[in-house]
């Protein structure tokens, strides 16, 4: 199975507190559907709040899909690139 590659192009990369703020609404977006499905009276009504929900969950999915492009490339979009401490005590003992 071929993994899921994303373009760069897709997002505009912000900084990472702004799509936990967005992944934070449409929790509270996904919870009051919970709510209003528990208390829908009939079929039409359920199918209509379905639908919200299943909406709301791709939003959600695509939010998280953005957090996690934003924090691998970092806000910049450049790869973020970390400097692995040199251990000296590895270097000493070759030495």
């Amino acid at each position: 199975m071929r993994g899921f590659v994303v373009p760069p192009t897709l997002f505009v990369t912000l900084p990472p507190v702004l799509y936990v703020m967005e992944i934070n609404e449409i929790e509270s977006q996904v919870k009051k559907l919970c709510a209003r499905l528990e208390a829908a009276a009939d079929d039409q009504e359920i199918g209509t709040i379905l639908k919200e929900l299943r909406g709301a969950l791709h939003e959600h999915t695509e939010a998280v899909r953005r957090l996690a492009f934003a924090s691998i490339r970092g806000t910049s979009g450049e790869p973020i690139k970390k400097q692995i401490p040199k251990n000296d005590s590895a270097s000493k003992a070759a030495d």
